[in-house]
């Protein structure tokens, strides 16, 4: 007998350690979860939740699921007996919870301590999605949304309408999170109430209860939005939208796009206009999000129309490249032009090589300008200085292509004295910085001997590195090296 309570101790301390099946969880969770049905002063059903018992008799939920009704009833999942719902005993609207007093005593679920889950965590939710009884569902934390005081839980595991106001548990079946609402303009972005707001609601509640009728809750105060709606939705104050801003911002310029997205999506909504930037960016290029160009233009707009520099050249690009308008380079031309006047280096750069070219400036604003000639390719607004004036400022500021393009000038003696050395130090810079056409041109001076001894051996190393880059050039210059 010894024996078997040894084993029956070690077992209950691997279960305490390596936590519980899915299975067992739900099991325990069916118990305690109830499906809400919410109906108005007509006795018209209304609305549709979940919720679950944290102490005797008390249900908790998601204070928007409750809103507007008159009567409702709870019925746990898998019962044919319906409870019904007494009233409220506790309310907080910016959390978006709201504590239930039904005649049950149906087992109460564990809740957890304030300490927040870390991303990564496993992750299950039982509700009942558009009234399906108990469902249970899987995922990880993504994220804990921190704005000042406030926090909201990211995760993966599916919210349907229906479903909120259900319980969020770890691996040993513990409360950590109320299922609050998904964002439907996100990829698999749902959220959650931490449980934290929920053990301070309950704390709140004296022995003595307090039951307010549904019909007297009311709407609530309808200016006081709850957290969820300050960090998702864009209706922060602008200090916390500033925060929201910056936080979205350092993600993007970590590669965390699929993170970063929500916050600018808030902050731009909230009127950032440089979250808007960086949000039409993503779309443009599809990082984080599917790639949308008629959307990118619409942010890069939004942007631009505020005189941001990333906004302007944005929408340049968009033009001069045709993603998402008509192609027309007579309205990249102005767009670069307010981007570079804003302070964007890469604005600058690209009405360099609009300078250069003569495309998109003076004369030569519409390829209808140049029916009269062979080539499409006329020059009329052709200006090497001005070229050489917006690629030293752009070299001037770190963008790698710029030095590229004013070694281009340099090499050809193009609105400066052919300078060879001057070239290569200026291909060598952009190329240190990730240019790949910078490497490729660095092999052509090899290759050539342009102000060096020729060298092919250097010329394949320059023109590979380029084309290990994606530079297509350096790529076919490298098949002809031989």
């Amino acid at each position: 007998m010894k024996f078997f309570r040894i084993i029956a101790i070690l077992l209950s301390i691997a279960s305490a350690c390596f936590g519980q099946s899915a299975r067992d969880i739900a099991r325990v969770a069916f118990k305690s979860v109830v499906l809400l049905e919410m109906n108005d002063s007509n006795g018209q059903p209304l609305s549709l939740g979940s919720g679950f018992f944290i102490s005797s008799g008390i249900i908790a939920t998601n204070a928007h699921v409750i809103e507007g009704a008159s009567s409702g009833t709870a019925k746990l999942v898998g019962d044919t007996h319906t409870l019904q719902i007494l009233g409220t005993v506790a309310v907080d609207r910016n959390a978006d919870l709201a504590l239930l007093k039904v005649d049950s005593s149906a087992p109460s679920l564990v809740l957890g301590s304030s300490t927040s889950p870390a991303v990564g965590d496993n992750v299950y939710v039982v509700g009942n999605p558009l009234g399906l009884e108990g469902t249970f569902s899987a995922g990880i934390i993504s994220g804990v949304r921190q704005i000042e005081e406030d926090s909201i839980l990211q995760m993966t595991a599916p919210i349907s309408p229906g479903s909120s106001g259900g319980p969020v548990m770890d691996n040993s079946g513990v409360v950590i999170g109320v299922a609050e609402a998904t964002f439907s303009n996100g990829q698999n972005l749902n959220f959650a109430v931490p449980t934290l707001y929920l053990s301070k609601l309950l704390a709140s509640v004296s022995k003595q209860l307090s039951i307010t009728s549904l019909e007297q809750q009311g709407q609530g105060d309808s200016s006081k939005k709850s957290m969820l709606e300050a960090v998702v939705k864009g209706d922060a104050p602008a200090h916390r939208l500033a925060k929201i801003e910056q936080q979205g911002e350092a993600l993007y310029k970590d590669a965390r796009y699929g993170e970063a997205e929500p916050l600018l999506a808030q902050a731009c909504t909230g009127g950032s206009v440089d979250a808007c930037s960086y949000l039409g960016s993503m779309y443009e290029k599809g990082k984080g999000v599917t790639k949308d160009y008629s959307k990118a233009v619409t942010l890069y707009s939004k942007s631009c129309d505020a005189n941001t520099a990333g906004g302007c050249n944005g929408l340049g690009v968009m033009y001069g490249s045709g993603k998402g308008v008509a192609k027309d380079e007579s309205k990249a031309a102005p767009l670069y032009t307010k981007a570079c006047d804003a302070g964007s280096a890469d604005g600058c750069n690209n009405l360099g090589v609009m300078y250069e070219t003569g495309r998109g400036v003076g004369m030569n604003s519409h390829e209808e300008d140049c029916e009269h000639f062979l080539s499409n390719s006329c020059h009329y607004g052709q200006d090497y200085p001005k070229a050489v004036e917006l690629f030293s400022k752009a070299c001037d500021a770190g963008i790698s292509d710029g030095c590229s393009n004013l070694g281009d000038m340099y090499l050809n003696g193009n609105g400066v004295t052919e300078d060879f050395p001057q070239a290569l130090m200026l291909y060598s810079k952009a190329c240190d910085a990730g240019s790949a056409e910078g490497c490729s041109s660095i092999g052509l001076v090899y290759l050539k001997g342009y102000g060096v001894q020729k060298n092919k051996g250097k010329a394949r190393e320059f023109y590979s590195k380029g084309c290990d880059m994606g530079n297509q050039w350096g790529c076919d210059e490298l098949k002809k090296v031989h």
